[in-house]
């Protein structure tokens, strides 16, 4: 994929370990008397299913500003359905969060965060704390704009209100849709900020981690790989 700065990146490898973990069960492994190929078949499958993804994630770089500065007003406007719609959405381009919490009881996402969930806004440092689908997420973010939309959710309420009441995953899958393309939805844009880091968190990191050296070898190639796959896992955890 090539970004506005003009440089390519190689996804290969890493790009299937930071794909959505719900991808591989939108495959049905196939069986056969061959184990080989059945493993072959079922790898082919689920590296054209997250090719298609990312050809999408690709397209979406055309319209994630446009998408970014509807969400803000829209987050900031008085139509509380659709501010709703727009803050969630948001959350999730800022932060990367997934938008619920994919049927684990007990959890939250961008939809579904309460005011408690909010540890402190510090400026423009807005500081999360909730337990999402894998667990404790405790981290901060920083962005005017997500600061100012969080302020006006969490005004006059209650620490167990929701901040984007009668919002859910379907409803912000229409917003990104109808703000970018037919078809594009929360996965897409959660992709999308998780080769944002990729390109400029992930992969800068480990290169200085390694003298900025490329690697001399295909071991450390791999294990480089590795390290960069684990960066981008990490991030996109909430």
């Amino acid at each position: 994929f090539v970004w506005d700065d003009g440089r390519e990146h190689q996804t290969g490898g890493v790009a299937y370990d930071i794909r959505d973990k719900e991808s591989p069960g939108s495959f049905k492994r196939p069986r056969g008397d061959d184990a080989e190929a059945e493993k072959e078949v079922y790898i082919r499958l689920e590296a054209e299913g997250h090719t298609k993804k990312m050809v999408v994630v690709d397209r979406l770089r055309q319209h994630i500003d446009a998408l970014t500065a509807a969400a803000h007003k829209n987050a900031m406007g008085r139509d509380q359905g659709l501010a709703s719609n727009a803050g969630a959405v948001l959350v999730m381009r800022v932060t990367g969060m997934r938008p619920d919490s994919e049927g684990k009881v007990g959890s939250y996402g961008a939809t579904t965060l309460e005011v408690r969930h909010i540890e402190s806004i510090d400026g423009d440092t807005v500081t999360f704390k909730f337990l999402g689908k894998n667990g404790l997420n405790y981290f901060e973010a920083e962005d005017a704009k997500l600061a100012a939309v969080i302020r006006k959710a969490m005004r006059g309420k209650a620490k167990t209100a929701r901040l984007f009441p009668g919002t859910d995953d379907n409803k912000t899958n229409l917003y990104i849709a109808r703000h970018t393309e037919a078809g594009m939805t929360n996965k897409h844009l959660r992709s999308y900020r998780a080769m944002e880091v990729l390109r400029d968190y992930a992969i800068p990191s480990v290169l200085a981690e390694h003298g900025g050296k490329k690697a001399s070898s295909e071991e450390e190639l791999h294990a480089m790989g590795e390290e960069v796959a684990q960066y981008v896992t990490d991030y996109a955890l909430y």
